[in-house]
């Protein structure tokens, strides 16, 4: 990932996913306060995060974990919507400490964890994964993935998951009006890295994905 203000670059950090899906260099360790900011980008606001709750429904009285939590917004609108327990998991440790201080004075009930521990196993009625499958870089590593993501829920658990859409336009101009660049030297490639470019007045924000057009669905996904 590079991070850029003004144009002049002021960190690197690479990420990659290995083959149990789990990814071992986090590059969002410093950055909370910028996936906060970014919950207001339109994209997000007007497009992505009312998609995803409408898919989800109702999650009263449901025991709900966040996978690749962050800094905890998804966690926290699963409470509000009436979950009767939220874990969030993420494994990287900046964003976690982010979300456990603002859970030590808001106080809405969440937990936080940086490691899906046993005890977590077949626990929850849905599993929300947030842009997490694109950080597996291979077939293996996502089935990898999905299935650490399945072994939390209970018979009968729904895992709903939003990627990268497979069939993302190419040209990365096109979404420029909603404050972002997808930049992909083989597009549509199974497994192809795709480049995230984020952008809000002088700031640009890059991140690697990888677009795995083995994904079937294009939007929200589903599984139950």
């Amino acid at each position: 990932m590079n991070v850029k203000h003004g144009g002049s670059e002021s960190a690197m950090v690479e990420e990659r996913a290995d083959e149990r899906g789990s990814i071992t260099e986090s590059q969002f360790d410093d950055l909370p306060g910028l996936y906060e900011s970014m919950a207001q980008w339109p994209f997000r606001k007007e497009i992505e995060t009312p998609s995803v709750l409408q898919r989800l429904g109702s999650v009263e009285q449901m025991d709900v974990l966040d996978f690749g939590c962050g800094s905890g917004l998804y966690s926290r609108l699963l409470k509000e919507r009436g979950a009767r327990r939220v874990v969030g998991y993420d494994e990287a440790e900046g964003m976690l400490r982010y979300a456990s201080r603002r859970e030590e004075k808001e106080r809405r009930g969440i937990e936080y964890t940086s490691r899906l521990a046993d005890r977590l196993e077949g626990q929850f009625d849905v599993v929300l994964g947030v842009y997490v499958l694109p950080y597996a870089s291979t077939r293996e590593g996502l089935h990898a993935m999905c299935a650490s993501m399945s072994r939390l829920l209970r018979p009968g658990g729904r895992l709903l998951t939003l990627p990268i859409h497979p069939a993302y336009e190419g040209d990365p101009e096109y979404y420029r009006p909603y404050g972002l660049r997808l930049v992909s030297d083989r597009p549509h490639e199974e497994g192809g890295a795709v480049q995230l470019e984020l952008s809000y007045d002088h700031l640009c924000m890059m991140r690697p994905e990888h677009g795995p057009d083995w994904a079937t669905a294009g939007h929200v996904q589903e599984e139950r």
